[in-house]
């Protein structure tokens, strides 16, 4: 009888099927140890600086974040709030330059699993669905940098917002901002009080529904010809 295996979060988060008790034999060792190392981060704590090289896999297990590029002049430019479970800097740990290039900073009380990088590079060999998983988000990581920068390239609030909905809905047209209003006008580097006056218009209008984070595409074609 195979051995029962409970995943650490590292597995949990990428592995995106149900494998438990369909390990091959070669990972029932790896997966029932615990993390490298655990650590906590009091609200506004660095969790790394921008430049820190990536030594280990790391997945905030509790808490947010809040991910930032400090530019040369002092200039910070807003990326993204990230809640747990969520891999920081997965992307670039098998980069010829694996450091990170954002500051990440705890918006409330944090906790970080530390993985061992050999680990992870035996469970991408010997487990397809934690290949597959790791592989999902580093595209998905691709795609974000990319709508980023299409976003920056953009002038108007309201051509941005219409952008950024479009790519969030479903088929259906259901979308979530994913953010709060707040980071969102961040992210496109306006005022809050303006991009809650565009949500508005653009409700008014009748391109959208919207409520609490989350609305409904009611007209795409309104929303493509504002790009």
């Amino acid at each position: 009888m195979s051995k029962k295996v409970t995943c650490p979060k590292l597995f949990n988060y990428f592995c995106s099927v149900e494998c438990r008790g369909k390990f091959p034999e070669q990972l029932i060792d790896m997966l029932t140890q615990d993390p490298k190392k655990v650590r906590h981060f009091d609200k506004g704590e660095h969790i790394a600086f921008q430049g820190d090289t990536i030594n280990n896999m790391m997945i905030l297990t509790k808490g947010s974040v809040r991910m930032e590029i400090i530019s040369d002049v002092g200039y910070n430019l807003f990326i993204s709030e990230r809640k747990a479970p969520f891999p920081l800097g997965a992307s670039l740990l098998f980069s010829s330059q694996n450091k990170f290039t954002h500051d990440i900073i705890a918006l409330e009380e944090c906790q970080v699993e530390y993985y061992d990088i050999k680990g992870v590079e035996e469970a991408m060999t010997i487990c397809p669905h934690f290949r597959r998983g790791f592989l999902h988000y580093s595209s998905d990581q691709v795609l974000d940098l990319s709508q980023r920068l299409q976003i920056f390239s953009i002038k108007k609030i309201k051509s941005k917002l219409a952008f950024y909905i479009l790519r969030q809905a479903d088929k259906e047209g259901s979308f979530d901002l994913g953010v709060s209003v707040t980071a969102l006008a961040e992210y496109f580097g306006v005022t809050r009080s303006a991009l809650s006056r565009v949500i508005t218009e653009l409700s008014d209008e009748g391109a959208i529904t919207y409520e609490k984070g989350e609305g409904k595409i009611l007209n795409r074609k309104l929303l493509t010809e504002m790009i």
